[in-house]
């Protein structure tokens, strides 16, 4: 198959690098300045390839199950540069609804896409030892070089202002309102008027001071919200236009259902009666904030009561595809990678999620066969995960996180010990880090990601005898037992981020980090013990048993976890 995958990969790269070009050249480009740095890594990528596979075939063994999974990677990545390009950045008669999907902002994405592809690159080389280098931690740090990142920031400004001269003309004299032409959610001027007007306040945002910032932040967590039009960051829309369709779910603070809009489809989540101050909070904290791995609100609507937003439609909850789905071992660090990444920008935004779980993120397949007829059939899905609701979203500064709070229990089992005596009284606000209850609750969400189940704990060790009775426990140290055939290195991980004392829990950025050195250490064959893992695509770890008579693995309330070697 990895054959296969290769002219898969080869042929996505001269077909992108081609399309970029031709279409640049013909004036036909949003982003224009990104696109062509991406053509740039699409060459490097190229080179690689035919070096990889000449030695790769000149060698003395065929392709290996740790060169597939690469292939995979890379393709999927290729392909998520695909989709960026043509239907995000291509210009044509859809310029502007390309650009309200994405928010005008593709740095992140763009940022993302340009480390992965050398990055991966750079594994396929040590695959066929073309790199000689043992994989160091230092390479997985997600940062390109400093003159890359001046350049990516200097092209995504030039695209900025490109942009919002489009927006302008395209806006030109025309004035819509309520009073007005009457089609807020399609009318192409109104639309361009808003974006126009967040794209600018986002601009003048990130040069305001630390107080500035702080004071802005502190109207966002004002007890009762103003009319979310009169917000810059938010595109509101008037929803009457918007056709809703079938009922995709709904939680504690509103319901999700199909939409289509402007021609494309969408999801629409509706709030309930009682929770709208929740809802506005959260289309407020989403509306500024442009990574691949956090949802994007496209846009927004207040009627009278009522609040709801567009977002991208996903396939299903993180809790759905668990229960569904059979993953290697490489795709499950893969999907806490991508969580973890969402949360490191999160918190560089100076916000904190607070209910981190299964439940709270959204996911959507890689789907090669239905875009590609040379895809290979048996290769292994892969995911694009995203976080999501954000209704409890407060800012790191904010002590009172989960004061007088009514956390569902589902929530409970995620919330970190500290949190509970923050919850009933036994801690001093000023000693609480709402970041690092962040950290906890993604330790637990790793640990139902490792064992394909949406809970770490059933339900019955929650009431059994009494949710108080599981606090303390959770206390005095108590945690889910991780698999015996976990690598040291991941378990070590795992249980630093749900240690009992805050300051022992490391920060995003390092788990991002560690965890994507954990997969570049599979997929290069320097875990001792991948042949556990990677033997075949539908890998399941052992049965739910083991988790079901759980007892705390070690007292985490003291003491520092170093990570061990494999």
């Amino acid at each position: 198959m990895a054959p296969h995958l290769f002219y898969v990969a080869l042929d996505i790269c001269k077909e992108l690098y081609s399309h970029i070009l031709a279409t640049n050249e013909a004036s036909l480009l949003i982003n224009s300045q990104q696109c062509l740095l991406l053509s740039q890594r699409l060459l490097q990528a190229q080179e690689t390839l035919q070096t990889v596979h000449k030695l790769e075939m000149t060698g003395p063994q065929s392709w290996s199950t740790l060169m597939e999974l690469a292939m995979q990677e890379l393709v999927h990545v290729l392909r998520k540069a695909q989709k960026t390009v043509i239907k995000d950045c291509s210009g044509g008669k859809k310029w502007m609804e390309s650009t309200l999907r994405q928010g005008g902002d593709l740095k992140e994405t763009f940022g993302e896409i340009l480390y992965d592809l050398q990055w991966l690159c750079s594994i396929l080389r040590k695959q066929v030892g073309e790199d000689s280098q043992v994989l160091e931690l230092a390479d997985c740090d997600r940062t390109l070089c400093e003159t890359e990142i001046n350049t990516l920031l200097t092209a995504a400004k030039k695209d900025e202002e490109d942009l919002e001269d489009l927006l302008r003309d395209l806006q030109g004299d025309h004035v819509c309102s309520a009073g007005g032409c009457g089609r807020e959610s399609t009318c192409m001027q109104y639309l361009a008027t808003q974006l126009l007007q967040k794209l600018r306040f986002q601009s003048e945002f990130q040069a305001w001071s630390a107080e500035q910032k702080k004071s802005h932040h502190e109207m966002l967590c004002a007890e009762k919200l103003e009319n979310l039009s009169a917000w810059p960051c938010v595109l509101s829309a008037n929803m009457h236009n918007v056709e809703a369709g079938t009922l995709l779910g709904q939680g504690g603070f509103g319901r999700v259902r199909e939409a289509d809009w402007l021609g494309e489809p969408y999801a629409i989540k509706i709030s309930k009666y009682g929770y709208e101050e929740i809802f506005k909070r959260e289309i407020i904290a989403l509306s500024g904030l442009h990574h691949p791995h956090i949802m994007h609100i496209v846009c927004c609507a207040q009627e009278k009561k009522k609040c709801s937003y567009i977002m991208e439609l996903m396939d299903m909850t993180l809790s759905q595809m668990l229960e569904n789905s059979q993953l290697s071992l490489v795709r499950r660090v893969d999907v806490m990678l991508q969580i973890a990444e969402g949360i490191t920008y999160l918190h560089s935004m100076d916000l904190v999620h607070r209910d981190l779980k299964p439940d709270n993120i959204l996911v959507k397949r890689d789907h090669p066969a239905s875009e590609d007829s040379m895809s290979a059939p048996r290769a292994e899905a892969l995911w694009i995960a995203k976080v999501s609701d954000f209704g409890t979203t407060k800012l790191k500064m904010e002590t009172t996180a989960y004061a007088n709070q009514t956390m569902p229990i589902g929530t409970t089992m995620f919330m970190a010990p500290e949190a509970y005596e923050l919850e009933d009284g036994d801690m001093q606000p000023e000693s609480f880090h709402p970041k690092k209850t962040d950290v906890y609750s993604f330790g637990l969400l790793c640990f139902c990601v490792l064992i394909g189940e949406p809970t770490p704990f059933l339900p019955t060790e929650l009431m059994n005898p009494s949710v108080k009775a599981f606090k303390c426990r959770v206390r005095d140290g108590k945690r889910p037992q991780l698999p015996p055939n976990c690598p040291n290195y991941l378990s070590s991980l795992i249980q630093q981020c749900w240690d009992g004392n805050p300051d022992n829990r490391p920060d995003f950025q390092t788990i991002c980090t560690e965890l994507r050195y954990i997969k570049g250490c599979l997929l290069t064959g320097m875990a001792s013990d991948n042949y556990l893992f990677l033997q075949s695509a539908n890998v399941r770890f052992p049965p739910n048993r083991i988790r079901r008579s759980i007892e705390g693995v070690r007292d985490h309330s003291t003491g520092n976890l170093h990570p061990s070697t494999w």
